[in-house]
């Protein structure tokens, strides 16, 4: 559904976004233009390369906030700090080709691997998430993982 506003046509969507540190997914709905849509995704890209933002979704719904909600969703969510800085770099603000480390907590079971990593799909919300496990490096910055030996640093993206 599009409703018509002073900066051109806007679509009800749902932005879901699951939070890198404690396991926490946001949603919430927005009216949001094409180029608000374009300016979001960029500024969680942004987030994703901070590691503050593990993925995210935006998809059609029936009912939103707007853009000014969204931004102001961000600095609640992050701090205002990283928020603006990603909201003012625009695409600027996420190199595609960096690797994105991550704090989730796992709550799928580590089934499957990918080669010789111990990997773990789940969907969270409207978010599909591909958990995968690399062995610690010491004892401070690994964790237990549900049916793993030993201790294990996770990494969480997106498939495209």
């Amino acid at each position: 559904m599009t409703v018509p506003s002073a900066s051109g046509d806007t679509e009800i969507l749902l932005v879901a976004i699951a939070l890198s540190q404690g396991a926490r997914i946001v949603a919430r709905h927005y009216h949001l233009s094409p180029s608000d849509r374009e300016r979001l995704g960029h500024a969680l890209l942004g987030l994703i390369d901070l590691g503050h933002v593990a993925a995210y979704a935006i998809l059609p719904v029936a009912y939103a906030g707007a853009m000014d909600d969204a931004e102001a969703d961000l600095r609640q969510a992050v701090g205002v700090v990283a928020a603006d800085a990603v909201l003012a770099a625009g695409d600027r603000a996420h190199p595609r080709d960096l690797t994105h480390p991550q704090m989730l907590v796992a709550a799928w079971a580590f089934e499957t691997r990918l080669g010789t990593r111990p990997t773990a799909a789940a969907k969270a919300g409207p978010l599909d998430i591909v958990l995968q496990a690399d062995p610690a490096d010491d004892d401070e910055t690994g964790i237990t993982l549900p049916g793993l030996d030993g201790l294990w640093t996770l990494s969480a993206w997106t498939p495209l």
